[in-house]
């Protein structure tokens, strides 16, 4: 375990800048993937389906509910590994705060689709970009988005890949996102058919982005991909 932490201390401290400015593009892709759900009217993102639906139910802004989850989250990764977890994934708080950021942002310019056809592209392009978000923030091995950061722990807990992780955690959320809105509303909130498919296809897209992001990740160290 020791070697490991060695390993992934040694990745940290060899940042490139094309490293951060490649993590940080992730990042607003994932922003923009996440957002674009909300605005098909087939139901959001399942990352963001529990803070969408408290967010409906309360009127809270849905960046601030989003950034209250992503918080929640960094705590159960470090309830889940212990020792394990290592001190600077703690900044996984501001990577909270611009995600949350940009997730309010693009709330507010990007417009609802109207019509079947605008809804499905929309809904496609939520579901490509937010993978391939998740798959290059998570990739670039610096700081992960909180939401995907969790998913990879629990992909690690249960001895699988990120992308199985993914679709663990997706189905989670949904599920708390059912209990919650029937609860509290008494009908569904945020949830339908975007939401489903987004739990079942985000994280296979994050699976079939896994070789091409390591090829990603070399070239953002200056290094041949044989190397790695």
């Amino acid at each position: 375990m020791s070697r490991e932490k060695g390993k992934q201390v040694a990745v940290m401290r060899n940042i490139t800048l094309k490293r951060v400015v490649t993590f940080l593009i992730g990042l607003v892709v994932l922003a923009f993937g996440i957002t674009l759900n909300t605005k098909t009217g087939f139901g959001v993102s399942p990352i963001i389906s529990v803070p969408y639906c408290i967010s409906y139910i309360t009127g809270f802004e849905l960046g601030t509910m989003t950034f209250l989850f992503y918080l929640l989250y960094v705590f159960l990764q470090w309830a889940m590994l212990g020792k394990d977890f290592e001190k600077q994934q703690f900044l996984q708080i501001f990577v909270s705060m611009v995600t949350s950021f940009f997730i309010g942002l693009f709330n507010v310019i990007v417009p609802d689709a109207k019509g079947m056809t605008y809804r499905i592209l929309f809904l496609i392009l939520a579901i490509v970009l937010t993978g391939i978000g998740a798959a290059v923030t998570v990739g670039m091995r610096l700081i992960a988005n909180p939401g995907d950061a969790i998913a990879y722990v629990v992909g690690l807990k249960l001895k699988k890949n990120f992308g199985f992780g993914k679709n663990v955690f997706d189905f989670t959320c949904l599920a708390a996102s059912v209990i919650i809105s029937l609860l509290a509303a008494g009908h569904l909130v945020g949830i339908g058919i975007g939401t489903v498919c987004s739990m079942i296809f985000i994280g296979r897209v994050v699976a079939v982005c896994g070789r091409p992001v390591s090829r990603l990740y070399d070239w953002t160290m200056n290094r041949k991909p044989a190397e790695s």
